[in-house]
């Protein structure tokens, strides 16, 4: 009689016959596909599909999402300045440290996710665009931002809220907990030199109330889940009168720049575009799993 036939499937493996089901780890398509020794990773820089053909009760995903930066809009006041814009809002879910406090990998089923990349925010008619937010798994990144600026009836009040605030000059700043920072505050109201915008990894920092300072783009947050180091999400600089320019937070983030056009945020980091009419950086997904 055969040996499987006497000893059955479960015993064949005991037996060192072979493996009876299926791979032990994830199988998956979609995005931008490398490795990095034993793990499988997925870089989403454009809407896609994750689709997964094979998941092991025991196997999880980590992931980073990061939305589209906040635009800036005009720095062309004589005696006036604007802020810088605010960094993507930052969701990971693994391991790594630093980390916002999101929580561990996730769990994935046999099924298709959709993974939608927020845009970084322009500007209109001289006024910055809050970032487009960024999802996957059922979890939304919060776009950047704005930079706070003059042109506008409303510019005392201009909502800047997003995943990392966008730097005021008027307005009111916001970040959302767990995936940014706030923006800088604007100088007093006879200069309203620009705040710089939030960062992942820390908030811009303040105009000041008087003379020819500026605000900064505050810090963004390094991972490795793409197989090196890579810092991103960092907030915009911010202008202040006088030909004062803040420098854009580490990780993407714009320079501002003195009556002209910002240096934008850095695609697919979700960096904070700089002062100056200027646009936010775009989002990323990045998807990482052990395949062998």
């Amino acid at each position: 009689m055969p040996l499987l036939s006497t000893f059955g499937a479960a015993s064949a493996g005991a037996f060192g016959l072979g493996k009876i089901s299926g791979s032990p780890f994830i199988v998956a398509t979609g995005g931008t596909i490398t490795t990095d020794g034993n793990y499988k990773i997925h870089t989403f820089t454009s809407d896609g599909s994750f689709v997964v053909t094979n998941k092991p009760a025991s196997a999880t995903v980590e992931v980073l999402l990061i939305a589209g930066g906040g635009g800036t809009g005009f720095t062309t006041l004589a005696n006036g300045g604007a802020g810088g814009g605010g960094a993507g809002g930052l969701l990971y879910y693994g391991s790594e440290t630093p980390k916002t406090p999101n929580g561990s990998a996730i769990s994935v089923d046999k099924l298709s996710y959709s993974i939608v990349i927020g845009a970084g925010g322009g500007n209109s008619g001289g006024i910055g665009l809050k970032g487009e937010d960024s999802t996957a798994f059922g979890f939304t990144a919060v776009g950047g931002g704005p930079g706070g600026s003059y042109p506008g009836t409303n510019w005392p009040n201009m909502d800047l809220s997003g995943g990392s605030g966008g730097g005021r000059y008027g307005g009111i700043t916001s970040s959302v907990s767990g995936q940014g920072n706030d923006g800088g505050a604007s100088g007093s109201s006879t200069y309203f030199q620009g705040g710089g915008g939030g960062g992942a990894g820390a908030p811009g920092t303040d105009g000041a109330s008087s003379g020819t300072y500026q605000g900064h783009g505050g810090a963004g947050l390094a991972y490795s889940i793409s197989g090196s180091s890579v810092t991103r999400a960092g907030g915009g600089g911010g202008y202040g009168r006088g030909s004062s320019v803040g420098n854009g937070g580490i990780g993407g983030g714009g320079n501002a720049v003195d009556y002209g056009t910002g240096v934008s945020g850095s695609p697919n980091t979700g960096g904070g575009a700089g002062a100056g009419n200027a646009s936010g950086g775009s989002g990323v997904c990045i998807i990482r799993y052990q395949f062998q």
